[in-house]
């Protein structure tokens, strides 16, 4: 029921199998029926050509692919052609969508994610990308920093569009505080994709007494003018117990920040009609503690652009809080129950949006959901410092923390958690899957879509 992939990164098939690098495209599946199919490409089977040239990554798959005729060489040198009507899919898709290897990270970013991660972990975990295909492809934010030219003439000639770029600062000395020392072609390679026409976001993570006050004023402002960059959006730093810096924006920073940011939004709204510069929505969580405050702070959703950066944690609770709202009321109405009559259901979520959810039920009329729901926000023990979303609980707090909860509830109790929790193998960071949880708790676990739409569907569902 929450996310932010800035700090939810995802871990399947970031790392390239060696076999990989000699840049194979795998299948991972062959749609029965399809133009793939009928010329006798099935799972397993790899691709390493496209009309004579390699195939480095989706990328080139996607360029060489929008034709209705299609020359493949697959490995060990076999030829076969494909063929299609206009708009018929091909029928395939792939293991992964980088097919020679991901672009590692060859920055000291002090507020890397990856360098703060305790020991123990499945290997992907601590992979480091900062590929710019996986920017278009899949939202990653990169730095630029480790771009050649001719992923620079690439970027341009395919018209990757858009990026997302992490920004962070302008000035010199700052950057290199806080990417290192390979900062400076960050920022020469931003300047030449926006002479090129190519579409920026950008995301800036403010550390506390670092890239925040001053800096930051000289940061928007060498923004401004850059009309390329659609979306900016400002986020805090997130840390572990691992971290060396621990710091957080007291609630005083942050209402000082939305005040800054109101600004620049007001005038942005009137000189173009978009509001360009955004701010997280945990930046509504600590300027305004309270939920219902928070809520009622929460912009618009029209001053949200249509959710450039949704993934990024920004407009997530303006969804979640409209969709909401707007289909209560249109849900058919149950007959009057007492709260605890029919099912225990206890929905656990991480400490960031418990008190959202708690409210909104709170505001949800008696007896439409024909049972007793008791959010829990669970701690983030496993990684401790200001964790505190969804997406990055791991099996062990919930038992920890559920046994004492669910033990003199257990007739009836059934425990829903959201699916952003686990990866797509169905994995919580600590690699327990929803099996061991259930049996450990003795309780039906039910994984359910993090979306408003998703969770009151699935109470409707148990009436």
């Amino acid at each position: 029921m929450d996310d932010r992939t800035h700090r939810c990164y995802h871990d399947a098939s970031r790392a390239a199998p060696a076999a990989w690098l000699a840049s194979v495209a795998r299948i991972a599946t062959v749609e029965s029926g399809s133009p793939a199919w009928k010329a006798g490409l099935r799972a397993g089977m790899g691709i390493t050509a496209l009309q004579g040239d390699p195939i480095r990554d989706y990328v080139d798959w996607l360029w060489h692919s929008d034709g209705t005729e299609l020359e493949l060489t697959l490995t060990g040198g076999t030829g076969i052609t494909l063929k299609r009507r206009i708009g018929q899919p091909w029928g395939i898709e792939f293991d992964d969508v980088v097919f020679d290897g991901v672009k590692t990270c060859c920055n000291a970013c002090s507020f890397c994610f990856m360098s703060m991660l305790p020991e123990g972990m499945r290997d992907s975990l601590y992979l480091r990308d900062d590929d710019y295909r996986l920017s278009f492809l899949q939202g990653n934010f990169v730095t630029l920093t480790n771009t050649t030219d001719d992923d620079m003439q690439r970027i341009i000639d395919y018209r990757l569009t858009p990026l997302q770029v992490s920004l962070h600062a302008v000035t010199p000395s700052v950057r290199e505080r806080i990417i290192g020392k390979n900062h400076a072609r960050g920022i020469q390679a931003l300047e030449q994709l926006l002479a090129a026409g190519i579409e920026i976001r950008v995301q800036i993570v403010l550390i506390p007494g670092v890239n925040d006050g001053e800096e930051l004023d000289e940061t928007l402002e060498w923004i401004k003018p850059r009309v390329g960059i659609s979306s900016v959006g400002l986020v805090p730093y997130g840390y572990t117990q691992f971290a060396t810096l621990q710091a957080v924006h007291t609630t005083q920073e942050a209402q000082k920040l939305l005040n800054k940011i109101a600004k620049y939004q007001e005038e942005e709204r009137l000189e173009t009609g978009r509001t360009r510069f955004m701010a997280s929505d945990e930046f509504y969580r600590l300027a305004y503690g309270d939920a219902k405050d928070c809520m009622e702070h929460l912009p618009p959703a029209k001053h949200y652009d249509g959710y450039p950066q949704f993934e990024d944690g920004i407009g997530m609770l303006r969804s979640f809080v409209d969709e909401w709202r707007d289909l209560i009321p249109t849900c058919p109405a149950t007959s009057p129950t007492p709260h605890n009559a029919s099912s225990q259901i206890i929905i656990a979520t991480g400490t960031a949006f418990a008190s959202i959810l708690r409210s909104l039920l709170d505001e949800t009329p008696d007896g439409l959901f024909n049972s007793s729901l008791e959010v829990c926000g669970i701690a983030n023990h496993f990684f401790g410092g200001n964790v505190d979303v969804a997406g990055l609980l791991t099996g062990r707090d919930l038992i920890d923390q559920l046994c004492g909860i669910i033990s003199p509830l257990q007739n009836c109790v059934r425990l829903v958690i959201c699916d952003v929790m686990l990866n797509s193998d169905g994995l919580f960071l600590d690699d327990m899957s929803p099996i061991p949880l259930a049996e450990a708790l003795n309780v039906p676990v039910d994984v359910v879509s993090c979306s408003a739409k998703g969770l009151i569907e699935y109470l409707f569902s148990l009436q």
